[in-house]
């Protein structure tokens, strides 16, 4: 048996990104399962990412809605004294107020 050798190998791109502390936040939810009482349950994080320092905070939550969502804000933005200059979200729903649509 023979195998032809792939000479168009994909290389893949990295573009270097460099931020000022505080200047970026990302905030995304995520999920865990864990087991609570010998039953498994699925719950929900509320991940904050410091873009400067990759320094996570999380939070756990039953619910990811709106009131999470702001808890959650609420409880970071408490926790470090302040607040990041620029918060990047991944089109989430709980995020965006009210979407316009296109005619």
């Amino acid at each position: 048996m023979r195998f032809k050798e792939n000479s168009q190998t994909s290389k893949e791109a990295y573009i270097r990104q460099a931020y000022l502390a505080g200047d970026v936040c990302e905030f995304d939810w995520g999920e865990i399962k864990l087991l609570i009482g010998g039953k498994r349950t699925s719950l929900h994080l509320a991940v904050f990412t410091c873009a400067y320092s990759n320094w996570r905070y999380a939070y756990v939550y039953h619910r990811q809605d709106t009131l999470s969502f702001m808890e959650a804000h609420t409880r970071f933005f408490r926790q470090i004294g302040g607040v990041h200059r620029k918060m990047v979200y991944d089109n989430m729903r709980v995020a965006i107020a009210k979407r316009e649509r296109s005619r």
